[in-house]
C-alpha cells in the first residue's frame, strides 16, 4: 500500500505541486551503509519527491552528507515530497532490510 500525504482533487488522485524536472531522476541502492545518490541535484532545486521500497532513514545535506538510523524516518511504500533549502545530496541507510530510495527532482 502506498501513502500519500499530497492533497488530492475532487476523484481522490494526489495533485502535485510541482512538477517532475525530465531527465532528474536518480535512485540509491541502500543498505546497513549510508549512501547517497551520484550526481547532485541542481543547485537552486527547492524540492525532491522520495519513494522508499523498504523502511529507511534519510538526510539531505552537501556531497558530504551521510545518513544514520537517527535520522529522518522514511517507511517504506511512503511517497512524499521534501525541500532541499539549498541542500544538493541526499543520503539514505536502511533499517534492517535494503532496498531502494526513488528520487525525482522537481521543478
Amino acid at each position: 500500500m502506498t501513502i500519500n500525504l499530497l492533497p488530492l482533487d475532487g476523484s481522490g488522485h494526489p495533485i502535485d505541486l510541482f512538477r517532475l524536472s525530465p531527465g532528474n531522476a536518480q535512485q540509491i541502492a541502500f543498505t546497513g551503509t549510508s549512501a547517497r545518490q551520484t550526481n547532485a541535484f541542481v543547485s537552486n532545486r527547492l524540492a525532491i519527491a522520495v519513494y522508499a521500497t523498504k523502511d529507511c532513514f534519510v538526510k539531505t545535506g552537501s556531497n558530504t552528507v551521510t545518513a544514520t538510523t537517527s535520522d529522518h524516518f522514511l517507511p517504506a511504500g511512503f511517497y512524499t515530497t521534501l525541500a532541499l533549502k539549498g541542500d544538493t545530496y541526499i543520503a539514505a541507510i536502511s533499517n534492517g532490510t535494503n532496498g531502494t530510495l526513488y528520487i525525482s527532482e522537481l521543478e
